[in-house]
């Protein structure tokens, strides 16, 4: 399950990015887009978060409920996140 979280950190800290790259900005246009890919990155980890907390989890496209302790399959995830 520790490479779920790892993932769910990867995206906070695009989502950090994307809000820094947006502030500093110098063109109106570029900075609107890179706090709507922030905010988008944001609401993506807060999702996951939440996902993860309730100990669902995806494999294969199939969502599964993961029992407290069990490891859960990572046979597809990396296809999940574009790895």
């Amino acid at each position: 399950m520790k490479g779920y979280w790892d993932h769910l950190e990867a995206l906070r800290k695009q989502a950090a990015e994307a809000a820094l790259i947006s502030a500093l900005a110098t063109s109106p246009q570029k900075r609107a887009l890179f706090a709507k890919i922030a905010e988008h990155l944001n609401t993506l980890a807060a999702a996951v978060e939440e996902a993860l907390t309730a100990g669902f989890v995806v494999d294969g496209g199939q969502t599964h409920k993961v029992r407290s302790g069990a490891v859960p399959p990572v046979s597809k995830l990396s296809n999940t996140f574009g790895c």
